[in-house]
C-alpha cells in the first residue's frame, strides 16, 4: 500500500544546486522564504540522495497559499551568493507535475493539452512567468502541467510542428535524451 503525503511541499535542489545546505541553513532558508510559524510546520524532511525538500504543513489551505504566492517557484541563493530558482510543487504521488519548455507565447492550453492527454488525464496548465527578480515580468516560454500519467511522457513532444522540451520528476532516463 503506499502512503500519500498530505498537506506538504517539494522542493527540487537537484539539478540545480551543487552544495547541499546544512539543516540549519535549511531552517534559516525556509523561514525567510515561507514566513512560517512554528506551528504551521510538522516537518521537514531532506532526501539528500535526491535532493528534495518535503515541508509538512499544518493544513491544506497554508500549502495552498504558498503554492499560489510562489507560483512554483522559490528562490534559493547558495553561499557563494548564486542564484538559483527551485521548483516548488505539492507532493501528491497521485499527480505529476510536468515542466513543457520552448512553448510560444500563441500556443492555446488545448493544444498542448490535446497532446499530452496520450500520457494521462490534464488537471491543470498553468504559464509559467517571469517574476520581479528579473527586469521584465512577463511569459518564460514554459508550461507547468498537472496531469495523472498513465504511460511516461518522451522528452520531446511536437505540437501544430513546434518541437517541445518536456521534463518531470522521476521520468524514464531513457526518455531524457538532449537532441
Amino acid at each position: 500500500m503506499n502512503i500519500t503525503r498530505r498537506n506538504t511541499l517539494r522542493i527540487f535542489f537537484s539539478p540545480v544546486v551543487n552544495k547541499i545546505p546544512s539543516s540549519v541553513e535549511m531552517h534559516l532558508w525556509i523561514r525567510e522564504q515561507f514566513k512560517l510559524d512554528n506551528e504551521d510546520v510538522q516537518s521537514i524532511e531532506y532526501d539528500f540522495i535526491k535532493k528534495i525538500l518535503y515541508i509538512k504543513l499544518s493544513t491544506a489551505e497554508i500549502c495552498n497559499r504558498l503554492l499560489e504566492e510562489k507560483n512554483g517557484e522559490v528562490p534559493f541563493i547558495d553561499t557563494n551568493n548564486q542564484l538559483y530558482k527551485l521548483t516548488l510543487e505539492l507532493a501528491d504521488p497521485v499527480y505529476t507535475s510536468v515542466k513543457v519548455h520552448t512553448v510560444p507565447s500563441e500556443m492555446p492550453n488545448t493544444d498542448l493539452a490535446q497532446e499530452l492527454s496520450k500520457y494521462g488525464t490534464i488537471v491543470s496548465i498553468r504559464e509559467e512567468q517571469f517574476n520581479q527578480t528579473h527586469f521584465y515580468t512577463c511569459r518564460s516560454g514554459k508550461k507547468l502541467v498537472k496531469i495523472k500519467l498513465i504511460k511516461p511522457i518522451p522528452s520531446y513532444i511536437t505540437v501544430k510542428g513546434h518541437r517541445l522540451f518536456v521534463t518531470y520528476f522521476q521520468q524514464p532516463p531513457h526518455l531524457l535524451r538532449v537532441r
